[in-house]
């Protein structure tokens, strides 16, 4: 074999995955989460499975399941997304834990905002996640909407 250069570009990108659907569980680990401040992994009981036991600093993150009634997908939203989408920051959060001495009140928070309703999500797909890079709030489909479209594709 012989490997011959080429003088153009290669446009290399991530598949960008899209879904609609509910979100219909919000998974443990999400939430208000402590990550390892060297590599970056959520902690587990203030553990770090890399690096034993560190002090941490704070996240909001969400692992989600949303559905289509087809296929179930797992999601994964980032700080960024999470506090857009809840309209709850970091900081907030950090507050709202602290004044109630619980830190599950913050999952609480996402899982009452966020189970059973329908969202249009975007991201690349990274193993079995999606990182949402994009989400969009959606309405359900009624069945109405369905004969509507049924009835508009068989006219044509």
């Amino acid at each position: 074999t012989e490997i011959i250069p080429i003088e153009e570009d290669i446009e290399v990108s991530s598949l960008v995955e899209e879904f609609l659907g509910a979100i219909v569980d919000i998974q443990s680990g999400s939430g208000l989460i402590k990550r390892c401040e060297l590599c970056k992994r959520a902690l587990s009981k203030g553990s770090c499975g890399e690096h034993g036991k560190v002090e941490g600093m704070y996240d909001l993150r969400i692992k989600g399941v949303i559905d289509d009634g087809k296929i179930v997908q797992e999601i994964l939203l980032n700080r960024e997304i999470v506090e857009n989408l809840i309209g709850i920051t970091l900081d907030e959060a950090k507050k709202m834990a602290a004044e109630a001495l619980d830190q599950s009140l913050i999952l609480d928070a996402f899982q009452e905002r966020l189970i059973g309703r329908y969202f249009s999500i975007k991201g690349p797909r990274v193993g079995r996640y999606i990182l949402v890079e994009d989400v969009k709030s959606s309405q359900k489909i009624s069945d109405q909407d369905v004969t509507e479209l049924i009835k508009e594709v068989e006219a044509l």
